[in-house]
């Protein structure tokens, strides 16, 4: 494994264990979902899975759009006497607002995954990532980076999952070994990126970044880009006719 995947992972790992991180499918979605007016049987069916047979693709940009507001506004706005309970000292030369970019993505992308009709990314004993939870993850932070072969894959496989395909399906496609290859560039891009923002030298250790001061305005706008093309990959998915093929991805260059 390459020191850059390597650096990618321990954030990520990191990140997976933060207060706040794990998005309940379930909760969210009844939370959102009881301010619509919807009866049991409606909101039950979107818990099913079946969110495209409730409400029109316009209606879930909506909800989509006011999540990417909520998130970008949260980014930029947070305060650095808050961190994070039970954290250490903010490490002086860790980039935070680095790290709140991958922390508030991936809290977001759960957001969007469920609303465009995921299943459930975590395992239903515990507070662990599934394997395919984990590898979709990674994809959907790839697109908001605007990895071109990342996006192409969220496509390919949002497009099965409004066409109601089984269950099996995540797994089934984000096993393959070109998938695997796909989710490793990822990291190897966002690993390269760290060690340009220098993260390297901070990476394994506590990250109490939640909370720390961030680079307002750009953080603002890159945040903001990032979730909007994840965003709109989603909703194109859905509206996308046919099912094109898993094999055809593109190579990524992560230089």
């Amino acid at each position: 494994m390459s020191n850059e995947v390597s650096l990618a992972n321990s954030l990520l790992d990191s990140i997976l264990n933060l207060p706040g991180f794990k998005v309940n499918r379930q909760k969210f979605l009844y939370e959102i979902l009881t301010n619509m007016n919807l009866n049991n049987s409606e909101i039950n069916k979107i818990l099913e899975g079946k969110i495209t047979d409730v409400l029109s693709i316009s209606e879930i940009d909506n909800l989509a759009k006011s999540r990417i507001f909520k998130h970008k506004t949260k980014v930029t706005a947070v305060s650095a006497a808050l961190g994070i309970p039970g954290g250490v000292a903010m490490i002086a030369s860790a980039p935070a607002d680095v790290a709140q970019f991958y922390y508030y993505s991936g809290v977001l992308s759960q957001e969007l995954a469920y609303l465009y009709g995921f299943n459930d990314l975590w395992e239903p004993q515990n507070n662990d990532l599934t394997f395919e939870g984990k590898e979709a993850m990674i994809l959907f932070i790839g697109t908001m980076l605007g990895v071109g072969a990342a996006s192409q894959v969220v496509k390919e496989i949002t497009i099965r999952l409004a066409k109601h395909v089984p269950d099996r399906l995540m797994k089934q496609a984000l096993t393959k070994t070109l998938i695997y290859q796909v989710t490793r560039k990822v990291l190897k891009y966002i690993g390269i990126k760290l060690t340009k923002e220098g993260f390297s030298k901070t990476i394994g250790k506590a990250i109490p970044f939640v909370g720390a001061a961030i680079s307002g305005g750009l953080t603002y706008y890159s945040f903001g880009e990032g979730a909007n093309r994840l965003q709109s990959k989603l909703s194109e998915a859905i509206n996308e006719k046919e099912i094109n093929s898993l094999d055809d991805i593109i190579d990524i260059d992560a230089e």
